[in-house]
């Protein structure tokens, strides 16, 4: 807030004399609102701040503005309180014009730990980003990254006594994930090829000419069937795996992490059964952390133990755990009927 209100000042003593204080602060106001909530670009900002007749709409004063307000806020969020906080620590990396973006932030809250710009994204690089949160009263407990390189041997140097859990989206989700649209694609394309042999039969002329086509129009089907097959089976298989992922059963009960880890392996072998090279490769990167891959069932069983020690009804805790279950799956679906589905479950 007090940095919000130097901001106030600043741009108070610049603008324009025939501005009064009340359409200042509400310029400022909309910049922000627009910006932070809205997520609007800052074209967009301008052109809906001419549309409303509101001062100062122009790109450059909007752009300037913004940059002010956010060289006034802390690279490091700093805990002001007495005693340090124990927190998870979710790191990434983006990009800003090809320049790394080292990112921390606590997943429960949302709260960005720290953003700051940097040359590189290695080990060293992690290690100092860490300690600088650290240093400000926060403390990590556990670890949520991807599997970059800077990334784990960052936590190899720097958070060796914390626990390491590798983003399981990254690990699983996205890397199969892109196969089962690729598998897709490639069927949907031999569906159409089968479909325009089939159109070639039609118009041909002569005995010969229909005899080739016909022939063409065979190959293309057992093709079809082929590639749906595939898709099919894969799609199966991968959404096996993902639901290993679940902490808990349809019923709320706590599932066994090594049940969770070997039923993985099965789904992994069969897709090596497809002989296929490209995506080989990268089930032999998903079976190299597959063994630190489900450590949050070990951290869920610690929790679900407590709250049986607490004497809560053991139904109502297996019906917790199911909503709970339901509620995450809710946030990671995209699909309205998926959310629909989950939502209807939870409650």
């Amino acid at each position: 807030i007090n940095s919000l209100k130097s901001v106030l000042s600043i741009i108070f003593n610049k603008a324009p004399s025939k501005i009064n204080s009340v359409d200042e602060k509400k310029v400022l106001s909309y910049i922000l609102s627009l910006r932070l909530e809205g997520k609007c670009s800052i074209e967009s900002i301008s052109n809906l701040m001419k549309r409303f007749g509101l001062a100062n709409n122009s790109t450059g004063f909007i752009s300037q503005y913004l940059k002010h307000v956010g060289s006034l806020l802390p690279g490091t969020l700093i805990n002001k309180e007495e005693n340090i906080r124990l927190m998870v620590f979710a790191s990434d990396e983006i990009f800003s014009k090809n320049t790394p973006v080292l990112v921390t932030v606590d997943p429960v809250s949302s709260a960005i730990l720290k953003m700051e710009l940097s040359d590189t994204r290695k080990a060293k690089d992690w290690v100092e980003h860490w300690n600088c949160i650290e240093n400000n009263g926060h403390i990590a407990v556990y670890l949520v990254s991807d599997e970059g390189s800077g990334l784990t041997s960052g936590h190899s140097q720097g958070l060796s006594d914390v626990s390491w859990q590798p983003d399981t989206f990254h690990t699983i989700a996205h890397r199969l994930g892109l196969w089962v649209d690729r598998f897709e694609r490639s069927a949907y394309q031999a569906i159409e090829k089968e479909y325009n042999c089939q159109k070639k039969i039609n118009s041909a002329r002569s005995a010969e000419v229909v005899s080739k086509r016909t022939a063409a129009y065979d190959a293309a089907t057992q093709v079809t069937h082929k590639k749906i097959e595939l898709y099919e089976q894969f799609k199966y298989v991968y959404t096996g795996i993902i639901k290993e992922l679940h902490v808990f059963d349809l019923n709320g009960n706590l599932r066994q992490r090594k049940d969770a880890e070997d039923t993985i392996q099965i789904y992994l072998d069969l897709i090596d059964t497809l002989n296929h090279k490209t995506l080989s490769e990268t089930i032999n990167k998903i079976r190299k952390v597959v063994p630190k891959l489900l450590t949050y069932f070990d951290n869920a069983s610690t929790i679900v133990t407590n709250l049986e020690n607490t004497g809560l009804d053991k139904d109502a805790l297996k019906t917790l755990c199911a909503g709970w279950q339901w509620h995450k799956r809710y946030i990671k679906s995209k699909k309205t009927g998926s959310r629909n589905y989950c939502q209807e479950h939870e409650s």
